[in-house]
């Protein structure tokens, strides 16, 4: 029998991958109207029944249709397909007694600063930390020491930036205040809040964990690569982790507390640790898949489709999970230094290694303009997912293609 899915938020990983489903999937979609207009590739699936366009960011009017909706179609389950959705997603399910995160869950997975707090309570390992709403406010947090300033409500690394010396912080201020996300939001006035933090030295990784009905049934850890001072944009990510035995306990158990604090009920979490030389502390978590194509990387190191089975869960269905990775896969971003670009060279290596290459697209031109890296959003250049034997061998894959592929820019 076929499932109908409602997605609130478009994702187009998400989607495609349901696509290669054996499970019969269809889907009502929900998107902002100014994000759909700015949409840059058609639409198109066999999935898709309806589109509607509705606002949803950081707004309640979304409900105002979800009992028509809700009378035409037979929703099975409400998934958010990014991170503004993550709110008003869990309300609809809990509204109609679907299966999701959990009420204390949302709550608190769509604001960093009320996720610290509740974590200090709970005594989980993170950074010191403090809201702040002006320089005066960061300047009274500064102890002369590096710290981390950043939105509370947005997401994939807008507006994080790393300050080290006092004369810093106004500037600073005014970037992270100033950041948006262009064509990803839409365009009516939102409210963004704001927090400071002790930097951390340390590694950073990922935890990817499946949740059915209060209980774990899948771990993942991600390596993470992330660029230098004074932005934080994650340049690859490798799967399984590259961590020891004695760091993976550490990270597992800090992660299953985290699930115990927020009550986590059915569906995805997306957690980011740092590991430090005191052990793991946590720098964010979200309740919905993860972007940058980690869940590709995992559904190929462990042979299952993960968003085929975060639905089927949601849906009370049977899954397929495997918890052993069989192989190492990596993807790593082009990230070209700002400006015109001129030429890319040596492209002719990805002939030789076709079997290994399980996904690669270059989305820039000779002459187009090369962003500054400022943020996620920023990686305009394209990436290449690759797999090999194991952890290890896939990174030093990965690393060798794209310091063999140039490009030239003036």
């Amino acid at each position: 029998m076929k499932k109908t899915i409602l997605m609130i938020g478009i994702n187009g990983r998400f989607i495609s991958s349901l696509e290669k489903s054996e499970t019969k999937f269809e889907l009502i979609l929900i998107e902002e109207e100014d994000v759909f207009k700015t949409r840059t590739k058609k639409l198109e699936s066999p999935l898709i029944r309806k589109i509607i366009l509705a606002p949803y960011q950081q707004s309640n009017e979304a409900l105002t249709i979800i009992d028509s909706v809700f009378k035409k179609y037979d929703i099975d389950a409400v998934v958010p397909g990014v991170e503004y959705a993550v709110g008003i997603a869990g309300e609809i399910a809990r509204k109609f007694s679907l299966n999701y995160l959990g009420e204390k869950s949302i709550s608190y997975l769509t604001d960093k600063y009320m996720l610290r707090t509740i974590c200090e309570e709970y005594l989980l390992p993170q950074p010191n930390f403090v809201k702040v709403t002006s320089v005066k406010d960061i300047e009274d947090f500064f102890d002369n020491k590096p710290i981390v300033i950043k939105p509370a409500n947005r997401q994939a690394s807008v507006g994080v930036i790393k300050v080290q010396t006092r004369d810093e912080i106004p500037e600073a201020f005014e970037k992270m205040i100033g950041s948006n996300e262009g064509r990803i939001t839409a365009k009516r006035n939102m409210k963004w809040t704001y927090l400071a933090e002790e930097f951390q030295d340390g590694f950073e990784v990922s935890v990817e964990t499946l949740i059915k009905d209060g209980e774990v049934l899948f771990h993942n850890i991600t390596s993470k690569e992330v660029t230098g001072t004074p932005y934080f944009i994650e340049s690859g990510h490798i799967v399984p982790g590259i961590v020891t035995k004695q760091q993976e306990q550490e990270i597992i158990k800090n992660q299953e507390k985290l699930i115990n604090i927020l009550v986590a009920q059915t569906g995805i979490l997306h957690a980011e640790w740092i590991v430090t030389k005191e052990g793991p502390k946590l720098i964010e978590c979200a309740g919905r898949v993860p972007g940058d194509d980690i869940l590709t990387l995992i559904e190929h190191a462990y042979d299952f489709n993960v968003y085929e089975n975060y639905i089927k869960m949601l849906c009370n269905m049977s899954t397929a999970i495997k918890t052993y990775a069989i192989c190492g896969t990596a993807i790593k971003f082009f990230m070209p230094n700002a400006g015109i670009l001129e030429d890319i060279r040596n492209l002719d290596i990805l002939d030789k290694y076709k079997n290994e290459i399980i996904d690669f697209n270059i989305t820039v031109n000779k002459g187009d303009t090369i962003p500054l890296l400022t943020s996620s959003w920023s990686r305009t250049a394209g990436y290449i997912i690759v797999k090999n034997k194991t952890n290890y061998q896939v990174k030093e894959f990965s690393d060798y293609l794209t310091n063999n592929i140039k490009f030239l820019v003036r």
